[in-house]
């Protein structure tokens, strides 16, 4: 009995050793496991857009207007404003005072180009086009305020205007001294603010009734060249 018990104990060990002992060729044989692998992930740091800091005021001694800069000392202004000019007046948002050179006027679009060795941040300039309702803004120096920004959305697809080329049409806020200033959609170039839309009303008072004389009236809405027809203007420069 002593031996059965034995011989038993035995077998039962010999049984655990099957359970619990590792299978010594699926262990060889097993599938590697690869490495941790360690992958480089670059994060992109968050970039405010320039706006502001490319605007300049443009002072000229009839009038003043404004621009932006593109890069590499390019300023981009209203046609209307330097035209004529070699060279004008340059204010930064800081208060820098520097000139620029008129490189090239389009009056068939309204966009000129200048050059100027001030300082300046680059505003981003987009070459497409924006769909009606987009939401924009605007940098200029209207009436003798310098850098005020105005807001809007594109109101209507560009459509030409007859004695110059194509302008989106917008709800913002536009009068005098914003012309040549950047629109601005999600931080972006997408135009050039040129003119305002007017209309007539007659005269009345000292003026006699009937008498035909008109006079121009702001309405608010303003015409902004797309930035795709500066691109193909600085495509001539370049």
């Amino acid at each position: 009995m002593r031996f059965k018990r034995t011989l038993t104990a035995s077998a039962f060990l010999a049984a655990a050793g099957a359970v619990f002992a590792p299978d010594a060729a699926a262990y060889i044989n097993r599938a590697n496991t690869p490495p941790a692998m360690t992958v480089a992930i670059e994060r992109a740091a968050y970039r405010a857009p320039v706006t502001d800091a490319a605007t300049v005021m443009i002072n000229r001694p009839n009038g003043r207007g404004t621009g932006f800069h593109i890069g590499g000392g390019r300023i981009i202004a209203a046609a209307h404003v330097v035209d004529g000019a070699k060279t004008v007046s340059l204010k930064s948002i800081d208060g820098r005072i520097s000139s620029a050179t008129v490189v090239k006027v389009d009056t068939a679009t309204d966009v000129a180009v200048l050059q100027t060795n001030m300082r300046l941040l680059a505003a981003e300039l987009d070459c497409g086009t924006v769909p009606v309702g987009t939401v924009i803004s605007a940098i200029g120096n209207p009436l003798g305020q310098e850098f005020i920004t105005a807001f809007g959305r594109i109101a209507g697809a560009p459509r030409d205007l007859g004695k110059s080329g194509p302008a989106y049409v917008t709800d913002m806020t536009t009068v005098m001294g914003q012309s040549g200033g950047p629109v601005f959609a999600d931080g972006r170039v997408i135009g050039v603010v040129s003119a305002v839309m007017t209309a007539p009303f007659e005269l009345v008072g000292k003026v006699p009734q009937d008498s035909g004389i008109y006079a121009r009236s702001l309405v608010g809405f303003g015409y902004v060249v797309p930035s795709a027809e500066v691109c193909r203007l600085l495509g001539e420069v370049a």
